[in-house]
C-alpha cells in the first residue's frame, strides 16, 4: 500500500509559479519512490476563500496522510508551520496513527 504523502509548499496559498514548479517535482520524487502525493494546489478553498480557510483545507489533507513532505522554507511560512505544529501534537496524543515529518532538499 502506497502511503499518502501532503506537500507543505511555503508560498501555496499563493499562486506563483515557483511554488507549484516545486510541487511538480516534490511529487515526481515522491510518485518514484513508491509513494502517493498529495498537493495542496490540488485543492481548491473556492473563490471567496480566506487565508485561514486555505490553511485549514491543507491541515485536514495532511491530517489525512500518513506522511508530510516539508519543502524548504516551510519554518517562514505560516500555513505549513501550523501544519508542522499540529502534526507533532498530533503524534504525541495519537501514537496508534503516527504521522511522519520528512524534511526536503532545496531542489537545483
Amino acid at each position: 500500500m502506497k502511503k499518502k504523502v501532503f506537500i507543505a509548499i511555503p508560498g501555496a496559498r499563493r499562486d506563483n509559479a515557483y511554488a507549484r514548479h516545486e510541487a511538480d517535482l516534490a511529487m515526481q520524487m515522491l510518485s518514484r519512490t513508491g509513494h502517493q502525493p498529495v498537493n495542496p494546489f490540488d485543492n481548491d478553498s473556492g473563490p471567496g476563500a480566506t487565508e485561514a480557510d486555505r490553511v485549514a483545507d491543507h491541515l485536514r489533507m495532511a491530517l489525512d496522510c500518513q506522511m508530510v513532505y516539508l519543502l524548504p522554507g516551510w519554518g517562514a511560512d505560516f500555513g505549513c508551520s501550523v501544519i508542522f505544529h499540529a502534526v507533532r501534537e498530533w503524534n504525541a496524543t495519537h501514537p496508534e496513527q503516527l504521522i511522519s515529518l520528512r524534511y526536503g532538499r532545496q531542489q537545483e
